[in-house]
């Protein structure tokens, strides 16, 4: 995966055995795990009043991991958000899980289980969705804009306000003054920022006619999503001229159409000779009778 915006790469995953809570950090290095660990252990010795008395890794085995992930690849998806985000997808499919009922425990949540209450809800929304969060400037004009498009990353922690994102101004905002357009996804390509997860490809032409191994092909750049609507160009300079070119619009199953069509006309002009031959044989077979009887 790439970095994160803050040079982010690792995901340190931390589980509670009792109650299956998690917490997730994010690391540059992987020798960043130890210290991490020893300030997580201080935090949750102080917040919970206990202390830490195993440490459990199972030899490795990232199996906790695997729901993690495949959470956060459903969300980035169903959004198209960039691959750049992953940290913020992980972050709020934890915060997602930990709230969520599981196997391993009998009628509560993780979080239910630690905390002793039930979570709220109320605050969930569509990862990545498009909001519009209110402007708090100072001094601002009568017709200047009172909210900004801005895309969600979740919940912010320890608290129930909005961690927001800015592809603009490539900044992030917490705030609470937000309103959801849970359905839309950001555009990612009016800020001019590629979110493609495809490779780029390229595809050689060489011009027919002409010697091939004298030629060398030129490199065209391929556009995944180019639209199928095709609009002939205006052929006639003169804007007085009455003759007006017609429009054409490209259809790719005309050609499908156009075979069965053709098929459909051979099978029924078969069915039309066949019916005349058929008629002509019962003509000659009644002539034959009849002169047979006489």
């Amino acid at each position: 995966s790439p970095a994160t915006h803050s040079d982010k790469k690792f995901i340190f995953l931390l589980v509670d055995d009792c109650t299956h809570f998690m917490w997730a950090y994010f690391l540059t290095s992987k020798d960043q795990a130890l210290s991490t660990f020893k300030e997580f252990r201080q935090k949750i010795e102080m917040e919970m009043r206990m202390k830490v008395r195993m440490l459990r890794t199972d030899r490795g085995v990232e199996r906790r991991n695997r729901t993690v992930l495949s959470t956060t690849r459903s969300m980035m998806k169903a959004m198209k958000l960039h691959l750049t985000f992953w940290a913020e997808a992980v972050r709020h499919a934890i915060y997602i899980l930990n709230r969520v009922p599981t196997r391993a425990l009998v009628d509560k949540t993780p979080y239910e289980a630690l905390y002793n209450r039930k979570p709220n809800l109320e605050n969930l929304r569509i990862f990545g969705c498009t909001t519009y969060t209110k402007i708090t400037m100072p001094h601002l004009k009568k017709l200047d804009d009172r909210s900004i498009p801005l895309v969600y990353l979740g919940v912010e922690e320890e608290s129930k306000a909005c961690r927001l994102y800015d592809p603009i101004a490539k900044k992030k905002h917490v705030s609470r003054d937000v309103k959801f357009m849970e359905t839309k996804p950001w555009d990612w390509n009016e800020d001019g920022e590629d979110t493609s997860t495809q490779d780029i490809f390229w595809a050689s032409f060489v011009v027919e006619g002409v010697d091939n191994e004298n030629t060398t092909p030129v490199n065209t750049k391929i556009n995944n999503n180019i639209d199928d609507t095709y609009q002939e160009p205006n052929l006639i300079n003169d804007p007085n001229s009455p003759i007006t070119p017609p429009t054409y619009t490209y259809n790719p199953h005309s050609e499908e159409e156009e075979e069965a069509t053709l098929v459909l006309l051979r099978t029924q002009k078969k069915d039309l000779i066949m019916y005349q031959l058929l008629k002509t044989k019962i003509k000659i077979f009644l002539r034959y009778i009849t002169q047979s009887n006489l």
